[in-house]
């Protein structure tokens, strides 16, 4: 049977590398893919567990009948979610597995009308297995074979039958006779098995266009510039193309906030400018990474996020920074103000008339000589 583990893995795949998947699939000649990857992991999840605890037990014909359906109806969602699946990361239109007939025995109804030639009366296991859906419930009272109807009969056991489970066709020709159909659960789980452990290859297919992605990007130089700001705006660019992580959108959106904002008080200016010197260390990472397609957390983000204790001015740095960056605790904002510049009132000057930014700027100043001269418990700003 089946091992759930190896979804998860293929989930996590999706969503490491930088979230690489995301980035790819999201807008994809105008098609949002991610959403069908996203789909499709979230049925096969369904799926998956379904068929780890299901069971076809049931003394009673019917109900057995309806237990089968319910297991095929899992394999098929398995079946079509590794298809689409297929078809995305690839970009393709050819079908996994077509042409393997290694685990459905023939029957005379397991014909595709898309065959011709001489082979119409062989069919592959992915055809012999759409049959097989449609035969045992999902539309058994309307069955089509080369432009003939067919009618399943209720499912029963067949004491001369070495299969699991089998049922009659009945014919539309007065004059054709009724067919015997039957199938083994273990052939049924070969065919999960084979379909579901084809996650493997995607999973291997994930990595190479991860790794090809970034050699090609890696082979594109940055442009590099002295001053930090003019380097900045390089970057936002940059790493909009380089996966645009949120990570690193946000770190340097947060920077260009800081080497923008406008410094009002010429006491200030030391320690600002002292702090600008140290986030061009940040800056300068920021490039090196993006160049080399790393994205690990940065060295540097005790520069940018300097530590500080949250008991004495968290709460009030909360509300500042919420404010600057999204428009949120607007109430709270004058409050915090208050608060943060008793606070810092030993290394910077900030006045309420400040812009926000400003304010942002100085906070976070003040925050990193503090925290060098207390060595504070880490929490990041």
């Amino acid at each position: 049977m089946i091992n759930g583990n190896l979804l998860i893995l293929f989930r996590d795949k999706v969503n490491s590398n930088a979230y690489f998947a995301l980035h790819n699939y999201k807008n994809n000649n105008g098609k949002n893919e991610w959403n069908l990857i996203c789909s499709c992991m979230d049925w096969l999840t369904v799926a998956v567990r379904y068929l780890m605890q299901s069971t076809i037990n049931s003394k009673d014909m019917d109900a057995k009948s309806m237990q089968v359906y319910s297991f095929i109806s899992a394999i098929d969602i398995v079946y079509q979610s590794i298809l689409q699946l297929h078809k995305t990361i690839y970009n393709t239109k050819t079908t996994p597995f077509k042409g393997n007939k290694d685990i459905f025995g023939y029957s005379i109804l397991l014909r595709d009308e898309s065959i011709k030639g001489t082979d119409k009366d062989k069919v592959d296991d992915n055809s012999s297995f759409k049959h097989i859906r449609a035969m045992f419930g999902a539309h058994p009272v309307d069955l089509k074979d080369n432009n003939k109807k067919w009618f399943a009969s209720w499912p029963y056991n067949d004491s001369t039958s070495d299969n699991d489970i089998d049922l009659s066709l009945y014919s539309e020709n007065p004059d054709e006779d009724s067919i015997t159909i039957g199938i083994k659960i273990n052939d049924l789980i070969k065919f999960l098995e084979t379909r579901y452990n084809y996650l493997n290859v995607l999973i291997e297919e994930l990595d190479r266009q991860f790794e090809e992605f970034c050699n090609k990007l890696r082979n594109k130089e940055i442009n590099h510039c002295e001053n930090a700001l003019d380097q900045l705006y390089i970057l936002r660019d940059e790493s909009k193309i380089r996966l645009d992580t949120d990570g690193y959108r946000e770190n340097i959106d947060e920077l260009i906030i800081l080497f923008t904002a406008h410094n009002t008080i010429e006491s200030n200016i030391q320690i600002v400018n002292e702090y600008r010197s140290q986030l061009t260390k940040v800056v300068r990472e920021i490039e090196a990474n993006l160049q080399d397609m790393r994205f690990a957390n940065l060295e540097t983000q005790y520069i940018l996020r300097p530590d500080y204790n949250y008991s004495d001015i968290g709460y009030s740095v909360s509300k500042l920074f919420g404010y600057v960056h999204a428009g949120t605790n607007e109430h709270f904002y004058p409050v915090a103000v208050k608060e943060v510049k008793k606070y810092y009132s030993n290394y910077v000057i900030i006045h309420d008339n400040m812009t926000p930014n400003e304010i942002l700027l100085l906070a976070k100043a003040a925050q990193f000589y503090l925290a060098k001269d207390t060595k504070t418990t880490p929490t990041p700003l």
